[in-house]
């Protein structure tokens, strides 16, 4: 790739803030992980003392404990995963290529997709608020999905020729895909109707709504 982006997300001042935001929240998830460890070995433990015969004249509770450090278990992992379902989708895109570095939660929180667009085999939605993306492509040494590990490390793909990316709604990352991707590679089944246009806008209406609430922020 060259540096004449078409398109960048997010820009050049912001990109610190960005990567400190990604640290930040893959920080209180791992910590978020541990709690979640320690509350249900504490709860497995009170459990096992519960069932020992020799302790049944307590045994109400243990019992009690053992629950409390369940629900304490129950409600961190969904803590959890309400952050799993937090993501962004870092865009460098030119004419001819783009490079999609996406974050989120889990056993590979950070996957980078370099692809020229002639490599792109196929490109859709795949909901109905153009949310969900899904690229199929022709992997050779300009097109390529890499992903890494927690630790940082390079992990191999169960799939190296296909990725799908889940897209915050009304955002930078929607936008580039509603809008600004289809003048350079085919979306199949997609189209900017009427229907779109009146829920979206048109490109000018749904970038100025996105800048006016960055301001308000």
């Amino acid at each position: 790739m060259n540096d004449e982006y078409i398109y960048q997300y997010p820009a050049p001042e912001y990109m610190e803030n960005f990567k400190e935001m990604v640290a930040q929240r893959t920080t209180n998830t791992n910590g978020a992980r541990k709690k979640v460890i320690v509350c249900f070995g504490i709860s497995m433990a009170f459990l096992v003392l519960y069932c020992l015969p020799f302790l049944n004249f307590i045994d109400t509770y243990l019992l009690l404990v053992a629950v409390i450090f369940l629900c304490a278990t129950v409600i961190l992992l969904k803590g959890i995963t309400k952050k799993i379902g937090t993501h962004n989708l870092m865009i460098q895109a030119t004419e001819n290529d783009m490079v999609l570095t996406y974050y989120s939660v889990g056993a590979t929180p950070k996957k980078v997709l370099t692809l020229r667009y002639e490599d792109i085999i196929e490109c859709q939605f795949f909901d109905k608020s153009y949310t969900k993306i899904q690229i199929t492509f022709k992997k050779n040494k300009h097109s390529y999905l890499k992903s890494y590990s927690q630790t940082g490390g390079e992990v191999s793909n169960l799939v190296d020729t296909m990725v799908s990316f889940e897209l915050n709604p009304y955002s930078y990352e929607q936008g580039f895909f509603m809008y600004i991707a289809p003048d350079y590679f085919n979306i199949k089944k997609y189209a900017l109707t009427d229907k779109i246009l009146k829920k979206y806008g048109n490109i000018n209406e749904y970038f100025t709504r996105l800048a006016e609430s960055e301001e308000v922020e």
